[in-house]
């Protein structure tokens, strides 16, 4: 990717596998939003696929000590449609992830612009 300019969009991407031949019940996938970026709002978005999982999104401004902020447009001094404050979008999954082929991946996402 090398060196971006600063309005520049980058996606998050995180892609979940079970691969073991256990079930895994509510995993939890965090992510950090990185310094001199500003978070999205409303970008955080899940493909569940058919894994019968449900997600609750929550996102923290303390560097993920609590996960109870409510992204704003334009906070902490970001453009329009952006929240320079979020610092850790966290995806609560519920359900059970397991082995079966219908049932063990998926992806979340976030997107960034650098500042």
């Amino acid at each position: 990717m090398g060196l971006q300019n600063p309005g520049t969009g980058l996606t998050y991407t995180t892609t979940f596998t079970k691969a073991s031949g256990t079930i895994d019940y509510n995993p939890v996938i965090t992510g950090p939003v990185p310094a001199h970026t500003w978070f999205q709002v409303n970008s955080a978005a899940q493909s569940l696929g058919s894994t019968w999982l449900s997600a609750a999104v929550t996102y923290s401004n303390n560097g993920g000590a609590t996960y109870a902020y409510t992204p704003v447009s334009g906070a902490g001094g970001a453009a329009a449609n952006y929240d320079a404050t979020v610092t850790n979008v966290r995806f609560t999954l519920s359900g059970a992830l397991g082995p079966a082929s219908s049932m063990k991946s998926g992806t979340t996402s976030y997107i960034v612009r650098i500042s």
